[in-house]
């Protein structure tokens, strides 16, 4: 059996709603990767509900530079990180989503360009992002939710 260790076409395809009226949040995943002789399709459906009364959402775009400690993303109104939804907006940058600690970002989320992905935030946690590194900002969509 021949190993892929270089890169392959993944697709990954999400539905990303919350239902106000419903209090829940439903997401829809479909993860397929096919390259040679991978063949790979995961699919999940998920509904959680919002634990919050009155849910509060940021949302919007946002510049992101390529500094050493990250830019935080801002939170608006949102008092407890639920789900989040982080696009990437540069035809040609990524961007690492993150947390910083005593000055250093440590990324836990890479987004390629033109790529989005949803994210469960840990309650309590500031998110930060940092952009690729060059001279070039990269401008995020994001939706963050009270859970």
């Amino acid at each position: 059996m021949k190993k892929y260790l270089c890169t392959f076409l993944a697709s990954l395809i999400v539905t990303f709603a919350v239902a106000y009226g419903a209090g829940e949040i439903t997401m829809n995943y479909t993860l397929k990767v096919v390259k040679g002789s991978l063949n790979l399709t995961r699919t999940l459906a998920v509904t959680t509900n919002l634990l919050a009364g009155n849910p509060n959402m940021a949302g919007g775009t946002q510049v992101i530079t390529s500094n050493t400690v990250g830019t935080a993303i801002t939170l608006g109104d949102v008092a407890t990180n639920g789900v989040a939804w982080f696009a990437n907006l540069s035809p040609s940058r990524w961007v690492d989503i993150g947390v910083t600690n005593a000055a250093i970002f440590y990324p836990l989320m890479r987004i390629n360009p033109g790529e989005a992905y949803p994210w469960r935030v840990t309650p309590g946690i500031q998110p930060y992002a940092r952009a690729e590194a060059t001279t070039t900002n990269v401008v995020i969509e994001k939706v963050i939710v009270d859970n």
